[in-house]
């Protein structure tokens, strides 16, 4: 790794020596997560999905994607639309709010 310039304090990467991955949260097996996705509501979201935040709504709502559940080319991950994001109830999910807004895709 080049560490001889810095940018905003941080040493500079080349290319081949990066590597690392976006941040993304799983679920619990006996999670009893709300959650409204396609225009329904239910409760349990799949504990074998890595999902990602991608947005807060207006209306106490946080948005997650992961395969097959809404990823679209923005988001640059992995992975097949599916049925749609997930959308969680932020009171669910206390413990998890400022870091979903630390990291949106």
């Amino acid at each position: 790794m080049n560490k001889s310039k810095i940018e905003n304090g941080q040493p500079t990467l080349q290319q081949h020596n990066v590597t690392g991955s976006l941040p993304f949260v799983s679920f619990a097996s006996d999670n009893e997560i709300r959650f409204g996705q396609d225009h329904r509501f239910s409760k349990g979201l799949p504990d074998d999905i890595n999902f990602y935040p991608i947005e807060e709504t207006q209306n106490g709502l946080m948005v997650f994607v992961g395969d097959g559940y809404g990823i679209l080319p923005k988001h640059k991950v992995a992975g097949k639309y599916g049925n749609g994001a997930v959308y969680v109830f932020k009171d669910d999910i206390p413990d998890l709010v400022e870091w979903c807004r630390a990291n949106f895709l």
